[in-house]
């Protein structure tokens, strides 16, 4: 696995697990840019689209929008991947007790 494709799952677990603690398991693409910077993440907007592309792709999001921004909501299968109770290669494993 390449450097890139370690970021790449890191990112897209980061989102899966702050997807699952909202109240309404939703979040904007702009709001989770923000947050993948603060996890030493700083991309662009269409790499966090992208991201949420791919876990749309594995039923692990679904997507809407709002106004110009991309609103992502975690489905229950994300819900087990993000406490590692599904594993998804391209998706970091969460490490025990993280």
């Amino acid at each position: 696995m390449s450097l890139v494709d370690i970021k790449r799952a890191d990112r897209r677990l980061i989102m899966l697990r702050a997807l699952a603690e909202e109240p309404d398991y939703s979040l904007s693409d702009i709001v989770l840019r923000g947050l993948l910077a603060e996890f030493g993440h700083d991309v662009a907007l269409d790499a966090v689209r992208a991201d949420l592309d791919w876990l749309a792709g594995r039923e692990l999001v679904t997507l809407g929008e709002a106004g110009s921004a991309v609103v992502a909501t975690i489905t229950a299968r994300g819900v087990d991947v993000s406490a590692g109770r599904i594993l998804i290669e391209g998706v970091r494993r969460p490490r025990p007790g993280e």
